[in-house]
């Protein structure tokens, strides 16, 4: 409760706050928190309440490039998403990836309530070469309702959106029934020892242009790994 010496946090701050006052199971010694987001944030408020995830899920949507983790024995981090490569894998064991259009956006509306209890609405827009190229103008709607509520954190969230949005998804199932490489040990690692939120380099799989992947298609799409089950 020391230290702010301005009218906004920054996302660290919010963690580090949580981490320290309300996550007290976690190995708070142990863990991380990394200060590198530079998003000030000027509104975040819970006037009925809200539980330590839900605070977590709102601040990766203000800086998406950051996620939190907790590791065996309750340590915990606030760290970058990784942007490397760690796993390379083929499609020997098969796999699923359709591709779709559907989520592809150029312009959003953020609804929001501003602390006079006024609602309020932000368009936002951005370039999306398929719809353009069509003449097509695709909208999505996000309530932001009012505990994020300001028109600097509607501009975020829905740049965020767009960013996001702007080309098809690439996605799908893979299976793994086989040790894999490992690129950051070096060693090969078998199915359940994958480890969600890394990335994973899928031979034979043809991939539309984003953050992830070149903008020609040469047969190797990456992946950021979702989630993982196994048996």
């Amino acid at each position: 409760t020391t230290g702010y010496t301005l009218s906004t946090v920054y996302a660290h701050e919010v963690v580090a706050d949580l981490l320290g006052r309300v996550l007290d199971q976690y190995d708070g010694a142990a863990s991380t928190v990394d200060t590198g987001g530079t998003y000030l944030i000027d509104q975040m408020a819970y006037p009925d309440g809200v539980t330590a995830g839900q605070v977590l899920e709102d601040l990766m949507a203000l800086e998406p490039a950051y996620r939190w983790t907790v590791a065996p024995g309750g340590v915990f981090s606030w760290e970058p998403w990784p942007t490397t490569v760690r796993y390379e894998v083929t499609l020997e064991d098969g796999g699923s990836f359709p591709v779709t259009g559907q989520e592809q956006f150029n312009q959003v509306e953020v609804r929001w309530r501003d602390k006079r209890g006024r609602t309020r609405t932000n368009l936002r827009t951005a370039a999306c070469p398929d719809l353009d190229a069509e003449g097509l103008t695709r909208t999505a709607h996000i309530d932001l309702g009012d505990e994020v509520a300001s028109s600097n954190n509607a501009d975020r969230i829905g740049d965020n959106f767009l960013a996001r949005h702007r080309t098809a998804i690439n996605a799908g199932t893979l299976n793994v029934s086989r040790p894999i490489r490992d690129l950051s040990t070096g060693r090969m690692v078998r199915p359940h020892e994958i480890e969600p939120g890394e990335l994973v380099r899928v031979r034979g799989v043809e991939s539309y242009p984003d953050a992830l992947n070149a903008s020609s298609n040469d047969g190797l799409t990456v992946f950021r790994v979702w989630s993982v089950t196994y048996n």
